[in-house]
Order: structure tokens, then sequence, then C-alpha cells
């Protein structure tokens, strides 16, 4: 019997991109089963362009008050109980023609994987690519690699990455419902606390193929420092519960709180080097007013992997701006 695929796609006062973002998902080599289009409460054109595709025989619109992007996928997502495969597409977002296509029929041959992304670009609002996420091989998360793969980068100094976009991915509805699910207080993040309690059961992999760009626009997240600084924030807590259940123990608060001050402060470099002051000051006040917040950050820091590891010293830049 051939498995059955909804991809949902919520939008808010994104009514420009809607035609490009929807013909994208219907010109797939294999088609949805269903196309779920959202409008969450926009004050735009939006519930008007997403209505023009509302005649086509596997496309369902629906127009709600605004109850924030989690709160819908939760509620389409219970509305999907029929289907095997639910894709998700991020409003204005392109998916590329045969993503639908080679996702399910991993999926399909796959049965230990929950879910699996793709290579992507990101586009600037011109079209203009700014970046790649692009993989050289399938790449795969045993179950439980994830929750380390993330804490080993963040004690090693490295950024915080989260493999996947969200927009890229497609996961095996069965396995959403036996972690429980989209947890309604991540408003942000809830993409990553999904992927790190799908890991403890399954694998997760990536196509190395390019099949979605997604978009860095004006009101976005990564562009409005208190979004983006309450998204770390959640970051930093589904990785911990990630970690809690992945061991079976809590660690004392006060490694988690140094974890914390480590996975901000890597953000402050970035936000330094790569010029985005409000950024950083946002960044730098909140880090300033922590009480578990001890300066300077000593090394030999005894991390949750139960390895010692050095921490580099922090740039002069921000040693300034945390002093203030």
């Amino acid at each position: 019997m051939k498995t059955k695929v909804a991809v949902i796609s919520v939008f808010y006062n994104r009514g420009f991109c809607v035609d490009s973002s929807v013909e994208s998902l219907l010109n797939q080599s294999r088609e949805a089963d269903l196309i779920y289009l959202v409008d969450d409460g926009s004050t735009d054109d939006t519930k008007a362009r997403l209505q023009a595709f509302a005649h086509l025989e596997n496309i369902k619109v629906e127009s709600t008050a605004n109850s924030g992007f989690v709160n819908q996928m939760i509620r389409c997502v219970a509305n999907c109980s029929d289907f095997d495969f639910i894709a998700v597409h991020g409003s204005g977002d392109l998916s590329y023609a045969d993503r639908f296509e080679k996702q399910a029929s991993y999926l399909e041959q796959h049965p230990n994987v929950a879910a699996v992304g793709c290579g992507r670009v990101t586009r600037n609002e011109e079209g203009v690519v700014i970046s790649d996420h692009c993989v050289d091989d399938e790449t795969t998360f045993e179950p439980l690699d994830l929750i380390d793969s993330l804490v080993h980068d963040i004690s090693n100094q490295k950024n915080l990455r989260n493999p996947f976009v969200h927009g890229d991915v497609m996961f095996r509805k069965s396995a959403y419902d036996e972690v429980g699910g989209y947890r309604s207080e991540f408003i942000y993040a809830q993409d990553l606390d999904l992927w790190v309690r799908l890991n403890s059961k399954y694998s997760l992999a990536i196509l190395p193929d390019v099949l979605y760009s997604d978009f860095s626009r004006a009101g976005g997240v990564r562009n409005n420092p208190e979004k983006k600084l309450r998204q770390e924030q959640l970051l930093f807590r589904a990785i911990k519960d990630g970690h809690h259940a992945r061991t079976n123990n809590a660690f004392d608060e006060s490694y988690w709180g140094r974890f914390y001050e480590i996975m901000l402060t890597k953000r402050i470099q970035y936000f330094i080097k790569y010029n985005m002051p409000d950024h950083s000051q946002a960044f730098s006040s909140h880090l300033k007013g922590q009480k578990k917040y001890h300066f300077p950050l000593r090394s030999n820091l005894y991390i949750f992997l139960g390895q010692s590891r050095g921490l580099h010293p922090l740039l002069s830049k921000v040693t300034k701006l945390l002093k203030g």
C-alpha cells in the first residue's frame, strides 16, 4: 500500500510570497496527498492569497485566530491522523521538485528513521543565495547521537548548530505521536526539541541532495535580537531535557549554568564577528544579569560527557562587552 504524505505550511503576514511558495508544493514529482495551508490570523492579504488555491483537490486552506506557529502545527498534525509522513514547509520557502519523492522513499526504505532532512540553501529577500547547508554524503544520527553531538559541540567551543532548518524535514507520524509531538511552550526551537526526543528512540537522517531553499527575511527570528535570545534559551532547555532523558539523571545545576554561559558567549563572538551589535548587546546584557554567571570562565570545565575540556580565552571585545 502506498504511503500517504501530508505537507503543512503555516503563514503569518507573508502574502507577498504565498504564490511562489505554494506553487513549489504543487510542482512535485511525487504529489502530496494533502497540502495543508494555514493562515495564522494574518493582517495582510495572506488569507486571500491562500484561498486562491483552495479549489484544488489536494489542498486544504484554513484561516484561524492567531495562535502562533507551534500551536498551529500541533493542531494540524493532529488533524492528519491517517497520514504516514508529515512534511513541514516554511512559509515563503521553496521545496524543490523531487523533495517529497526522495524523502518519502527514504522513510519507506528505512523504518528505523523517524525524520529526514536534506541539503538546502538560504537566500536573502532578493533571492540571492547567502549560505548553503549541504553534506557530501548521507548523514545519519543513530539513536542518541544528536544530543551527544550537540553537547560535544558546545563543550568544544563550537557554535550550536541545529542540523535541520525545520522546513526541510519530513517525519514519520507514528514516531511523532510516540514521543509526544511538539510541545506548545516551545514557541521557538520546537523543531530541535522534537528532533532530540525522536532521536531518543529512532535514527535521523539528512540527504545530500539540495531539495529546499529557505529565506532570511526581516522580522524573522534570526534578525530579531529579543526573539533570537528567547530561541537560544529554549534551545538550551531542549538540550538539557534531552540530556537528562539520555542519562536518566540530572547533573548539578552549576554544570548547566556554565554550559549556558558557554553557549551564549559563543553566540556573542559570532555576533561581533559579523557586526551585529544589537544582538551582541542583548545577549551580553542578559548574561550579566544571570546570577549563575561567573566571570571569567575557567578552563578545564568538567562537562556532561564525562571529559575535562579546556576553554579557549574569550575574545577581548567580548570580555569588554561583558564587563560593561
